[in-house]
């Protein structure tokens, strides 16, 4: 999986743990809601109760029934709400749990591609640097040995040339010994 893909990923999980955490924020703050609900009707029955006591009149009792009812129905409903609210917030923290160990699952794994990149880098870079200081071995070493060969050509095109001085200085001393001997022998000739 690529980085890209993984940091992709990564966003879409994080975005969906803190939805569900600010749902479950907001669901918190209702059963608050709902809790000062109950209370307050608790206090409005104890205010029922004092009138149930008070109330002597068939007709009062029969509509406080109906009225306390009709609370009980409402705090029914609200705990039904309450209950589904319940059961909703466990779902989205088993879904949270969930994405959480699915992306710490993929954080991991990301980290071991990234140690085995790194390492393989490491040993690209140890051969590289193993054979650049071989190529440089070489190159001092091919060097020295054209250095050599360039004093040895440069010798040799000395001796070369003092090879072709020595054989002109024999010709020399040739043509004296022959100009010396027809310069004596026109001497002894009288002329």
């Amino acid at each position: 999986m690529s980085d890209h893909a993984n940091q992709q990923a990564l966003k879409e999980v994080s975005k969906s743990i803190q939805a569900s955490y600010e749902e479950l924020s907001a669901l918190i703050g209702q059963i608050g809601d709902v809790k000062e609900a109950i209370q307050s009707i608790n206090a409005s029955s104890e205010e029922i109760r004092v009138k149930y006591s008070e109330a002597l009149d068939n007709n009062k009792l029969t509509e406080t029934k109906d009225e306390f009812q009709k609370i009980v129905r409402n705090m029914e409903q609200s705990l039904d709400g309450i209950e589904e609210k319940i059961k909703r917030v466990v779902a989205l923290r088993r879904i949270a749990a969930d994405n959480l160990e699915d992306t710490i699952k993929r954080v991991n794994k990301f980290e071991d591609t990234l140690n085995k990149l790194n390492s393989k880098s490491k040993k690209l870079n140890d051969d590289l640097k193993k054979k650049t200081e071989s190529l440089n071995h070489t190159h001092e070493s091919i060097e020295k040995k054209t250095n050599r060969t360039m004093q040895m050509i440069d010798l040799n095109y000395h001796a070369d040339k003092y090879d072709e001085i020595l054989e002109l200085q024999k010709k020399n001393n040739k043509l004296l010994k022959e100009l010396k001997a027809e310069k004596s022998s026109n001497i002894q000739n009288g002329l």
